[in-house]
């Protein structure tokens, strides 16, 4: 959406029979479906991991088995030099060395080791949204940066994306003179330490996870600062200041890619692109999580307006003056910036809602509230009146859902798996879109026996007006609210979900991360792990400490067909301490074990 997201039965949908995927530690190949014998074990090739969570490599794992048709299978390695400053850097020298068959870095990492091709994906607010981090990605650049690992006898794959880095002070950090005589913690970056020395700030390296205590701060995202409790040091965290993204550089030691066929290379090479937009739908939702995380907490979101921005960039001047004097950093910085105006984006800046006006939210529900449909093409997009050339990407095309609920809007469906949220108003047939805070964007509507019809006024995507949107029916009631409304999320582990089930063999889509939004007898809940990534909707009803959901719609990768379908019903009995929520069985009820294995965790209020 840019112009540039009961009983054996019920148990048999879960636990289908197992296609191994990939995560450290899987068995071998299963037998095939008629029982017959098993097929050749497919090669496995380690991927050190210097995170203690591999879940951000799964989609990437899961695309490597896909595209090699189950003959190659990465087995990921976590927590390698795990609590190291230079971790990174370990992880080169040590793939480089045979120690392990692939690895991954941030492109940061690359300059301790002669290697300066990737500077410009990390320069200092030159990419400052996700739309922009995926379209630098797509592009001819990546293959031109990775040709710069070869003198180190490493093969480059590709290169994911990453998280957006903001800084979190003591104090606001929005002007440069925030910065002065500041000290900073960062992970280690030549180009991050140059940017907080031309700010004022004095650099302080760090590992993964370390402490930040004696510091004034650190730039790090938003799930990060959540999940290490940095807000226990900092309070103010400059929303719409991208200090760079933290894109993830894959790559083999060239030797281990000699025993492989060709299918395999290419099945290594093509998995990066092709599980781009599951990996950037995974940063987005932990984005989301872990905003409303520090909302709740009272973490103050600070905005830099246009000025300060426009003062941050010409402050870390010189840090471009350095890194332009190498010609292939130069083309690739004024391709980014060429990018950057073609898509017209603003930085992505998370918000507490309520802590400041946003453009045309009512308070109260509007007669077109409800949830839609309409399946979009980018050929039907292109014949549609008000179509530019720029809306020609994917993620203008696909399976889209319209959600509108008293204010706020939801789009989700889109072929490159990112979704757009935001709010909404309605006065004199216009409606009104905004989000991102890129200002508002208006169409006529008109609703007609179930059919919403909008037609463009002006800029704005064209996707909204190729077709009417099909409301679905019963989706726009809302009930009373109840004890479980909120955001819950549970991670679990193959191994825990085996545990669990008392079943030698698991499928993807029975653990992985879970995420529970519940609003008013609404639920919509998704799940990912390695190759499953999907979503599931349904109505609850809570009675005393029984919990009960009615699948309503499903979609998404599941590629074990292990997902609920529609009409299936599922009954819990629930209890809550705090923050944690416990769901158990129900006599002679359904009460999947995949929902079971650990407690919930609220994260915040629903929308």
């Amino acid at each position: 959406m840019r112009r540039t997201t009961a009983d054996s039965r019920a148990r048999a949908a879960l636990l289908a029979a197992m296609i191994p995927l990939v995560v450290a530690g899987c068995g071998s190949s299963a037998a095939d479906k008629a029982g017959g014998a098993r097929t050749a074990k497919p090669k496995v090739l380690t991927l050190a991991n210097g995170n203690g969570d591999a879940r951000a490599l799964e989609p990437f794992a899961a695309a490597v088995a896909r595209l090699s048709g189950g003959t190659l299978r990465i087995a990921i390695k976590s927590r390698w030099r795990y609590g190291a400053p230079g971790f990174e850097t370990g992880v080169i020298r040590d793939v480089r060395a045979g120690k392990a068959d692939l690895g991954w870095a941030a492109t940061r990492a690359f300059d301790d080791v002669g290697v300066g091709s990737f500077d410009a994906l990390h320069a200092p607010l030159l990419i400052d949204s996700y739309p922009l981090e995926r379209k630098a990605l797509d592009g001819p650049l990546v293959p031109e940066m990775l040709g710069g690992l070869r003198k180190l006898g490493l093969a480059g794959l590709g290169i994911l994306p990453g998280p957006l880095r903001k800084p979190l002070g003591i104090s606001r950090l929005v002007r440069p003179q925030d910065y002065v005589g500041a000290t900073l913690a960062f992970q280690r970056s030549q180009v991050a330490e140059q940017a907080l020395h031309a700010l004022g700030a004095r650099g302080a390296a760090i590992p993964a996870s370390g402490a930040i205590d004696s510091y004034d701060g650190v730039e790090q995202q938003i799930e990060s600062i959540a999940g290490n409790q940095y807000d226990k040091v900092g309070s103010y965290l400059t929303a719409n200041v991208n200090l760079w993204p933290r894109p993830v550089v894959l790559f083999a030691n060239a030797k281990a890619l000699v025993g492989l066929d060709g299918r395999q290379r290419a099945a290594l090479r093509g998995a990066a692109r092709a599980s781009q937009a599951a990996t950037l739908a995974l940063l987005q939702a932990d984005d989301r999580e872990a905003t409303a995380v520090l909302c709740r907490r009272g973490v103050q979101f600070v905005t830099a307006r246009a000025a300060d921005l426009a003062a941050l960039r010409r402050a870390v001047q010189p840090v471009y003056d350095e890194l332009e004097r190498r010609a292939q950093t130069k083309a690739a910085i004024e391709r980014i910036r060429a990018l950057r105006a073609d898509l017209r984006s603003s930085p992505d800046a998370p918000r507490c809602s309520g802590t400041a006006a946003e453009p045309g939210a009512p308070a109260v529900a509007t007669p077109i509230d409800g949830v839609y449909r309409s399946d979009v093409t980018l050929e039907q997009l292109r014949r549609t009146r008000g179509y530019d050339s720029g809306e020609n990407h994917r993620g203008n095309a696909g399976h889209f859902k319209l959600e509108l609920r008293g204010g706020r809007f939801r789009v989700s469906g889109s072929s490159d798996g990112v979704d757009e949220e935001g709010t909404y108003s309605l006065k004199g047939g216009i409606l009104r879109f905004a989000w991102n805070q890129e200002g508002s964007y208006a169409y006529r509507a008109s609703l007609y026996r179930g059919a919403l019809t909008l037609r463009k006024t002006g800029e704005g995507p064209t996707m909204f007006a190729v077709h009417p949107w099909r409301r679905q029916r019963g989706a726009a009631s809302v009930g009373a609210p109840t004890p479980l409304d909120g955001v819950y999320v549970m991670t679990s582990t193959r191994e825990e979900a085996v545990k669990a089930s008392g079943e030698p063999n698991i499928d993807s889509e029975n653990y992985g991360r879970y995420r529970f939004v519940m609003s008013r007898g609404r639920l919509r809940y998704t799940q990912s792990s390695e190759g499953a990534s999907r979503w599931t909707t349904a109505t609850y009803t809570v009675k005393g400490r029984v919990f009960t959901f009615t699948v309503t719609d499903f979609g998404g990768e599941a590629p074990n067909g292990a997902a609920e379908k529609t009409g299936e019903v599922y009954t819990f009995r629930w209890s809550r301490y705090r923050d944690r929520l416990t769901l158990a069985p129900v006599a002679g009820k359904i009460s999947p074990e995949n929902f079971r294995i650990r407690p919930w965790r609220r994260a915040g209020d629903a929308p």
